[in-house]
């Protein structure tokens, strides 16, 4: 269903300059009132920029070890990797003699 064409003297056909602001100023206090809704489910209040500040700090701090969680993991991995291929070579020098000296 569309909605009927503004009959105002000073409007278009399709746009009207005071419903637009009015529709700007609406959203612009819905949006407020739903990133102060959702910060504040995180435990935080975007009024206190000290509150705000803390949450980027844990922001960056999980981002940061995060990384380097990520680095460990591959240095763990490669290090297993190294330990098991060093037991399958020196199960095959053993089954075949051993080195020579």
């Amino acid at each position: 269903m569309t909605p009927p064409p503004n009959t105002a003297p000073d409007c278009d056909a399709d746009r009207c300059p005071y419903a637009d602001d009015l529709v700007d100023r609406i959203a612009a206090n819905v949006g407020r009132h739903a990133a102060r809704e959702f910060f504040a489910m995180l435990g935080v209040d975007v009024r206190k920029p000290a509150e705000v500040e803390e949450f980027r700090r844990d922001l960056r701090f999980a981002g940061f070890l995060r990384r380097h969680t990520d680095k460990a993991i591959g240095g763990v991995i490669t290090a297993i990797a190294l330990g098991a291929l060093a037991l399958l070579w020196g199960g095959a020098q053993f089954v075949m003699g051993g080195p020579k000296p």
